[in-house]
């Protein structure tokens, strides 16, 4: 069985998700793949004043990919900004097609660019990424590294 995988890197535009989903969703939409993989903070660009774009897994973000994953018959993994209980995460999301999420809070966070002042990281846990290629699986854990169901 060939897995067929499309790295999407795209000009974000700062802050502005809606603009930023509308692109992202245009390149799912468009890759001829079972597994299409977005940008960090791609919804956003990297923010390290999370407060200002942050959602909640019920946003406008988590809903389009899962959408995007569903309709499209692909899946999604991309990381966003979430704020749970007053902290905030740089969360991976990886949306299977039938709509079902594993998701991964970034682990090592990278402190010259003001993230390690303002999001909280990660916890070591077991991998559940089970999905991916052995190869991009290894890429993801070495800074997202607490997988697991939502």
């Amino acid at each position: 069985m060939e897995l067929k995988v499309a790295l999407c890197q795209f000009d974000m535009v700062w802050e502005d998700t809606a603009a930023n989903l509308r692109t992202a969703g245009r390149m799912v939409a468009e890759a001829d793949a079972d597994l299409v993989i977005l940008p960090e903070m791609f919804a956003t660009g990297f923010e390290t004043d999370p407060g200002r774009v942050a959602q909640p897994m019920s946003g406008e973000i988590v809903q389009e990919m899962t959408r995007w994953g569903r309709t499209m018959g692909k899946a999604v993994a991309g990381s966003l900004i979430v704020e749970e209980e007053g902290r905030y995460y740089n969360r991976l999301l990886f949306i299977k097609p039938s709509g079902e999420r594993v998701q991964s809070d970034k682990r090592h966070l990278f402190s010259i660019g003001g993230e390690g002042a303002n999001f909280c990281p990660g916890r070591p846990a077991l991998s559940r990424m089970e999905p991916l290629p052995e190869r991009l699986r290894r890429h993801y854990l070495r800074r997202f590294v607490a997988c697991g169901p939502p």
